[in-house]
């Protein structure tokens, strides 16, 4: 499975609580209890495509991380 861990589109925060499954295009934040389908973050985002969600800065991750 494939999770990946990165701070929250939804509000500012130092360290990343924003969780979400590529496998099963869902998505949690603990943070603020943000949740849904990948389907549901496109429309939130203003995204098109679900490959925007994936190239987004946000969702991408930095050099040296795991």
């Amino acid at each position: 499975m494939s999770l990946r861990k990165v701070c929250c589109p939804f509000h500012e925060e130092k360290t990343p609580s924003f969780c979400f499954s590529e496998n099963q295009e869902k998505y949690y934040c603990f943070g603020c209890g943000a949740e849904g389908t990948m389907f549901d973050l496109c429309m939130k985002l203003g995204l098109e495509k679900y490959d925007e969600v994936r190239t987004q800065s946000v969702f991408v991750k930095k050099e040296g991380e795991s």
